[in-house]
């Protein structure tokens, strides 16, 4: 087995991060090997099995909701340990903050089991593992719906100590916003108490704990302060790392309140700062307002939400990201993150993502019928949609590398859906050796916790299929060239937000970056 240690930076990564880990509880242990993420050990002292993910989350103080530092199987040992103090201390208790229906349920879950365990004299205690597919019939997005405002609102797992880091800034504070990059690479730069926590007492702690470790997954806001926070850390973690992979998926969310000409600016720098040492940078947008998520003429399953919920619209980047992630997570011969992202980066390091969340069929027939219709280049595709761009359609194209994965369809591993997916990616073009597809019979797992968007939701209790696409193309060329075009057209109250001087040296420095990064997938055109 090979490890992968992951990073969430900032508060919608951490609600893509939070789906994310809900899913992987609940994996099929037969078909997914979930120690890739998880951390597995055993407490002698408590006689008690833990696991948690190999996960650093990074977020504004006042974000962690009901979230405790220390739970049922991490206590606090760690915590007391420094504890050196002998003399009189004045203890004042804040109000805990009110848990949900879903977090109660959850909670009595733990009790229950704690009671059998006693009433079965067992040695050892153990929390259910991931692969415990067995769940009631009760779903929670109706009380989610209205009482999901942070991330751990509808979290289902346990975390080591060592896994959350609140920075000074104060979520949702419309006062001082942590809103711009030079307020996040500001932070990093200037505390190197911060840095030596996050990359020594984190990051370095999970990573020395694998026997084998291959990479690290990284989920980043980029349209807020976040940005310019995950751009530094992320240098400072390629100095500290070495070649390791380092894949990143940056998120931008227009629902968090900074201004489109911040975020423009934010996202842009983000692009350039971060290309230059991730191994594979992905950037993602939100669905926007209003806008089709992808064409429902297909018939099949589909979406019902708008997805303009936060705890709606991240659920299916989770299960677009789950799903293309996976061949790294696989029993049956699992791919490498340096195997995975090849095909991807021979021009440079960016990848654009389109899904069909869920995909239309599970029933070899239709599966074949719908990869089988007539595509020529330029040719939108209806039922796919581009989470790079934002367009309610996938586009045929000619490709510098792509990777595909289709899961949760009957006899997915079997010839005919294999010769029928590959005949339908041999119209996107790719080189040869740069065109990797891989299937699963093991669908997107439905947690309790996730929202009812599919309009087949009896049929999608369990599990739901997913087909997703990484892919590098000429196109990218046009992303990197409206990122320059948006660093030409800062505003000026932006530039003075961030200090003149300041925004002019992070602007030509971006711009000489992305130019070049233009260039890579321009000459190809």
């Amino acid at each position: 087995m090979k490890e992968i240690v992951t990073l969430q930076l900032g508060h919608s990564a951490s609600f893509v991060g939070t789906h994310l880990w809900n899913a992987l509880d609940i994996a099929d242990q037969a078909a997914v090997d979930a120690n890739v993420l998880i951390r597995s050990g055993h407490d002698a002292e408590r006689g008690i099995s833990t696991y948690a993910p190999r996960l650093v989350i990074v977020d504004l103080k006042g974000s962690l909701g009901t979230l405790k530092k220390v739970n049922q199987l991490y206590e606090d040992a760690e915590v007391h340990a420094d504890a050196s103090w002998d003399g009189k201390v004045d203890v004042r208790k804040q109000d805990p903050t009110p848990k949900n229906d879903y977090l109660n349920y959850l909670e009595k879950e733990d009790d229950d089991d704690d009671d059998d365990d006693k009433q079965h004299n067992t040695s050892t205690t153990t929390q259910s593992k991931p692969g415990n597919t067995l769940k009631p019939q009760k779903q929670f997005s109706r009380v989610l719906d209205s009482a999901v405002s942070v991330w751990s609102d509808f979290n289902s797992m346990f975390y080591h100590p060592r896994t959350v880091v609140e920075l000074a800034y104060s979520h949702d504070d419309s006062v001082a916003p942590f809103a711009i990059f030079n307020q996040g690479s500001d932070l990093w730069t200037s505390d190197h108490t911060l840095q030596d926590d996050i990359l020594e007492n984190r990051i370095r702690f999970f990573l020395e704990e694998c026997d084998n470790p291959q990479g690290i997954q990284v989920f980043a806001d980029v349209g807020n302060a976040f940005s310019g926070f995950s751009a530094s850390c992320l240098e400072s973690l390629r100095e500290d790392v070495g070649k390791m992979c380092i894949t990143v998926f940056g998120i931008s969310d227009d629902g968090d309140g900074v201004t489109e000409p911040v975020k423009n600016f934010n996202e842009s720098l983000a692009m350039s700062q971060i290309s230059e040492v991730a191994s594979l940078y992905i950037p993602l947008k939100k669905p926007t307002a209003g806008g089709q998520y992808r064409s429902s003429d297909f018939g099949g399953y589909g979406l019902k939400s708008s997805l303009q919920s936060r705890y709606h619209w991240t659920a299916c980047l989770a299960a677009s990201i789950d799903s293309i992630t996976l061949p790294m997570r696989l029993n049956a011969s699992p791919v490498t993150m340096a195997g995975f992202i090849s095909p991807l980066t021979q021009s440079g390091p960016l990848a654009m993502l389109a899904s069909s969340v869920p995909f239309p069929f599970d029933g070899t027939n239709s599966v074949k019928e719908l990869f089988s219709r007539e595509l020529k280049m330029g040719d939108q595709v209806g039922w796919m949609h581009d989470d790079t761009f934002n367009l309610s359609y996938d586009l045929v194209e000619r490709c510098l590398g792509q990777v595909s994965v289709l899961r949760g369809v009957h006899n997915a591993n079997s010839s005919d859906i294999k010769s029928s997916l590959n005949d339908y990616l041999s119209k996107f073009t790719a080189p040869i050796g740069c065109n990797n597809s891989y299937t699963s019979e093991t669908g997107f797992p439905i947690s309790l916790a996730f929202p009812d968007v599919f309009t087949d939701s009896q049929s999608l209790a369990a599990q739901a299929p997913m087909f997703s696409r990484l892919r590098a193309s000429c196109r990218l060329a046009e992303l990197v060239r409206d990122r320059v075009a948006a660093l030409h057209q800062v505003p000026g109250k932006v530039l003075r937000m961030c200090g003149e001087a300041i925004a002019r040296e992070f602007i030509d420095s971006a711009v000489d970056s992305l130019s070049a990064l233009q260039d890579a997938y321009a000459d190809d055109e």
